[in-house]
């Protein structure tokens, strides 16, 4: 059970959760947009978009990649939200002989909305990252907040 939730709010969390994952699969924008609340926060690794205006933007970005994640409902995590490994395909991914990315994903929840998604490659994805990209830059494509000064 997810800290401060019961199981019947944990269920709904996720049932929340899988419902934005089914909507943002089959490319509805909309329906996306509704289960967000209006100061959510994306936090994707390469940016940060926050709230439903900036997050609308790149949702529409996303759903004309035709991006889509699999993998299982998220589970109770560290700090009272949601956890979930996904793998990630969209045409970018598959143009540029990628392949399929995998990603940690962090997810909270409150008041029947999301208000984050963060996501972060797994270590074998972003070695996979670095390496199509051509980068010897062991910064690359990590967040510059998590670095050492």
């Amino acid at each position: 059970m997810v800290r401060g939730m019961s199981s019947s709010e944990e269920a709904a969390a996720v049932a929340l959760v899988e419902s934005f994952r089914a909507a943002q699969n089959a490319g509805d924008v909309a329906a996306c947009l509704a289960l967000l609340h209006p100061e959510a926060v994306f936090d994707i690794g390469t940016g940060r978009f926050e709230g439903v205006p900036r997050i609308a933007t790149l949702l529409r970005l996303l759903a004309r990649l035709h991006y889509t994640t699999t993998g299982a409902p998220p589970v109770p995590g560290a700090g009272g939200g949601l956890a979930a490994l996904w793998t990630v395909h969209h045409d970018d991914l598959r143009r540029g002989r990628i392949g399929e990315l995998r990603v940690h994903a962090e997810i909270g929840v409150a008041g029947g909305a999301i208000v984050l998604l963060r996501t972060r490659p797994t270590p074998d994805t972003l070695e996979r990252l670095r390496a199509a990209s051509g980068s010897v830059d062991p910064d690359a494509y990590s967040d510059a907040r998590e670095r050492e000064p």
